[in-house]
């Protein structure tokens, strides 16, 4: 798999994670968040390796 489509991946992930995000219970969100936080550091890292 390269880089472009495991970042497609990841990105469609983070959109779900942030709609899952918007209708989360408060005591739920917290998690949600740092699964957030992650998927943004290795789209972050894979925008690294490309370039």
């Amino acid at each position: 798999m390269t880089n472009c489509q495991e970042s497609y991946i990841f990105n469609r992930e983070l959109q779900l994670l942030n709609d899952e995000y918007q209708t989360a219970p408060a005591d739920v969100k917290s998690f949600i968040l740092q699964d957030i936080q992650l998927l943004q550091t290795a789209i972050s890292l894979l925008q690294g390796d490309a370039s």
